[in-house]
């Protein structure tokens, strides 16, 4: 089994998401996914983008466990990645030094790398679904450990990709694929930003075929 999860609380970003969820829909049949939304909370006091892990509940079992941000367009000739990927090993669209972010703890230190899991695209296994196991502590905690509260999720990732060991990969393997994969993002944009960034995601599904 393989499942898509989207992370959509709230009806968050309606004017946005119109043009990225049919995408999103799109690429998941043609790899022959489940798409599932993460629609309410189970984590209390947390940000919400720590509702992410609920992956590690709702995907237990599944062969494959895809999180898309639902800020995301995805082009039709999109790879499934899952055929490529080692099962030992996570993929990410991309990351970044947590020391930039985030506290050390001996986990991450004990890494030897300083690489950070960047939430928006990640793909694990039945052998690497321990990514997803939420945090052995209170949100408070957590928060303390991460100079970007939004960003929980990631710091979370962080952790149990170095607390197990886990091996990662990065997806943007090729100049082609890269493009077929936009981020738009959604924190930190100004009014005026989102704006264009909605004017560019009708564009863009426009020009890939979607109606």
């Amino acid at each position: 089994m393989k499942n898509v999860f989207v992370l959509h609380v709230d009806n968050y970003r309606p004017d946005l998401c119109k043009y990225t969820l049919p995408t999103i829909r799109a690429w998941a049949d043609k790899i022959g996914a489940n798409l599932r939304f993460i629609q309410s909370r189970k984590f209390n006091g947390w940000p919400i983008t720590y509702e992410k892990m609920q992956v590690h509940e709702l995907g237990r079992g599944a062969r494959w466990n895809i999180l898309v941000d639902a800020d995301f367009l995805l082009h039709p000739d999109l790879p499934d990645f899952t055929d490529m990927l080692d099962r030992a090993v996570v993929g990410i669209h991309y990351g970044f030094n947590w020391r930039q972010f985030f506290k050390p703890n001996p986990y991450l230190e004990r890494a030897r790398h300083t690489q950070a899991v960047a939430g928006g695209f990640v793909i694990t296994s039945d052998w690497t679904h321990d990514l997803w196991e939420p945090l052995p502590m209170t949100p408070a905690q957590a928060l303390s450990q991460t100079s970007r509260p939004f960003i929980v999720d990631e710091y979370a990732m962080t952790y149990n990709l170095c607390k197990y060991g886990l091996n990662f990969t990065g997806l943007q393997f090729s100049e082609v694929v890269s493009k077929q994969m936009i981020h738009l993002g959604s924190e930190e944009r100004t009014a005026e930003e989102k704006l264009k960034d909605v004017a560019f995601a009708e564009a863009t599904v426009r020009a890939w075929g979607f109606e």
